[in-house]
């Protein structure tokens, strides 16, 4: 009986050290990814003043691509996607505003603020939704606009600011106003 009972405290003390071992491994694990998600929280405050509030690891064509939502400081709400390696935004979309922010996406890109004010301008109308998304190998906003006669979109090239199309009953709107 003694030999059973000093077999079992032994047994239970190396349960214990491997378990705590397992939990080392784990924590340590999951440090390491909190420090990447750190990261790119601090990456994305570093773009627009704003509170992180959700993050997710995703996985698109063997890149790695965090999912970041975000809060503005004026109260708007954005999704932006940003590739680990590189620390390029691949895709930013707000469906709610106000969007009384600045975000300038890459050092090639006219910044948001540009491209909102050229959309505001164009129309005169207020703004729906936006997104900076890749298009045919080159970066553009979208803008989807409110009009009289219904919701439309607007293109603007993310490189030079210039409008790339317009589609929707915008066009039949403005040719209303002209005539």
């Amino acid at each position: 009986m003694k030999i059973r009972v000093c077999i079992i405290p032994v047994l239970i003390l190396l349960n214990i050290n491997s378990a705590d071992a397992l939990c080392k491994k784990h924590f340590t694990e999951y440090s390491d990814s909190l420090d990447k998600i750190s990261d790119i929280a601090d990456y994305i405050s570093s773009l627009i003043k704003c509170e992180v509030v959700k993050i997710e690891k995703k996985y698109k064509s063997g890149n790695t691509i965090w999912v970041a939502d975000i809060l503005t400081s004026g109260g708007g709400s954005l999704r932006i996607e940003v590739n680990s390696d590189k620390k390029d935004i691949l895709y930013i979309s707000a469906s709610e505003g106000p969007f009384d922010y600045n975000i300038v996406p890459d050092d090639n890109s006219v910044s948001f603020d540009e491209a909102r004010i050229t959309a505001e301008k164009q129309y005169s109308r207020k703004i729906l939704k936006w997104a900076f998304k890749k298009n045919k190998g080159k970066y553009e906003y979208n803008f989807w606009i409110f009009t009289k006669t219904g919701k439309a979109q607007l293109r603007i090239d993310a490189e030079s600011g210039e409008t790339i199309v317009k589609t929707g009953k915008i066009n039949k709107h403005k040719k209303n106003q002209n005539e």
